[in-house]
């Protein structure tokens, strides 16, 4: 996973490569709304290494965290509502959900919130 920082007028924007947009998406709108969250969410990645915890959720208003022991996903909250409605699509036709559900190993998440952290301490 690739990804950059950037620092526009004292606010960090976060970017990330195709298919793990959503990641980036959770950086941009949920840390802002709870800093607790860089506190929390590094404590839960090392219970789960140490196997305290088998899976954890950060649920935001936007965007919610999944943690396991292998992986990390960051998923809308509102696809639960379009899974519903794309059952009533035609065949041909399917939800554009790209942007909005991304799946990296737990190890890559972490790798990802440390460049964070990081940066926002560098600034």
């Amino acid at each position: 996973m690739d990804f950059q920082f950037n620092n526009l007028y004292g606010k960090v924007f976060t970017q990330c490569s195709m298919d793990y947009e959503a990641f980036a998406q959770w950086f941009n709108v949920e840390v802002p709304l709870n800093k607790a969250l860089l506190t929390q969410v590094p404590k839960a990645i090392s219970r789960l290494n140490q196997q305290e915890l088998q899976e954890i959720r950060f649920i935001g208003r936007e965007y919610s965290l999944f943690l396991s022991t292998d992986d990390a996903v960051v998923k809308a909250n509102f696809l639960g509502d379009l899974n519903a409605e794309a059952e009533f699509l035609e065949d041909d036709f399917h939800l554009y959900t790209d942007e909005s559900m991304s799946t990296c190993g737990l190890d890559d998440f972490a790798h990802l919130l440390n460049a964070y952290l990081t940066f926002i301490n560098e600034k």
